[in-house]
C-alpha cells in the first residue's frame, strides 16, 4: 500500500512539472529583463537619431549599441512590430508565446508561460490602448 500511494504521488509531481517546463523564478527574471528591452527598443524608435522603418531594424539598433539588452533571449525568438510610433515586442520559445510586451508603459503587458499554447507567437497587443 505504501509502494502505492509513493507511485501515485510520484506520478502527479511528474505530470504537474511536466505541464510547464517554465519555471517562474527564471521566468519572472527574464520578464524584467524583457521589459527593460522592450522600453529600450520603444525609445529608439522615438528618440533614436537614425530613423527605422520595422520594428526588427530598431532591434537590430539596440542588438549593436546595447547587446547587453539583446543577450539573455539568445535562445528565444523575439517578434518587434511597430504601431504608429510604438514598439511590441513579443517573446517566443519557437512557435509559443512567453511573453509580450509594449515599451510605451511601465508594466509587463502580458505574461504567457504559465498557460503555453502552440502556434500562439503572434503579437495581439493593440499599443494604440495601452499607450496613452
Amino acid at each position: 500500500m505504501k509502494h502505492l500511494l509513493f507511485i501515485i504521488v510520484s506520478m502527479l509531481i511528474v505530470g504537474c512539472s511536466a505541464s510547464n517546463p517554465y519555471n517562474d523564478e527564471k521566468m519572472y527574471d527574464l520578464a524584467s529583463q524583457f521589459k527593460d528591452l522592450s522600453q529600450t527598443v520603444d525609445g529608439a524608435i522615438k528618440f533614436g537619431e537614425v530613423t527605422v522603418e520595422t520594428g526588427q531594424q530598431a532591434l537590430e539598433r539596440v542588438s549593436v549599441e546595447q547587446p547587453d539588452k539583446v543577450a539573455p533571449f539568445a535562445e528565444y525568438v523575439i517578434k518587434v512590430e511597430l504601431q504608429g510610433d510604438n514598439a511590441v515586442l513579443l517573446l517566443c520559445d519557437d512557435n509559443i508565446a512567453l511573453i509580450e510586451d509594449a515599451g510605451c508603459n511601465a508594466v509587463l503587458d502580458k505574461v504567457y508561460w504559465q498557460v503555453l499554447n502552440p502556434n500562439s507567437c503572434v503579437i495581439t497587443l493593440d499599443s494604440h490602448q495601452l499607450c496613452k
